[in-house]
């Protein structure tokens, strides 16, 4: 995960109470940018302030996928899930290329 901005809260014009947290994320190859909005949006802005693990891994499942001016955006649905830094050797794997991509351009 590259950035994170902060969560906002805001009230919508049916004066609901709503939330959403844009963040990019970033496969080696391009940065993706997501936005998660209300419960999933509160849930993901809990659980990444009790990370420490960097770099932080995020996978994300079952989400909305669309390319708008050729770039990908992501965002979530009633079925979205997320992990961070879930343990799992896919993402030990990919923090591992991460460190040493990083490290190359040090």
């Amino acid at each position: 995960m590259q950035r994170v901005d902060p969560i906002l809260t805001y009230t919508n014009r049916y004066n609901q109470q709503k939330s959403s947290i844009k963040f990019t994320i970033n496969d080696i190859s391009a940065p993706t940018e997501v936005t998660f909005h209300d419960e999933v949006a509160d849930s993901f802005q809990q659980q990444l302030n009790q990370t420490d693990e960097h770099p932080i891994i995020v996978i994300i499942s079952s989400c909305k996928s669309t390319f708008i001016q050729g770039e990908p955006k992501l965002t979530n649905r009633s079925a979205t899930r997320f992990f961070i830094n879930h343990d799992h050797e896919a993402v030990e794997e990919l923090r591992n290329a991460v460190r040493l991509a990083n490290w190359r351009f040090d």
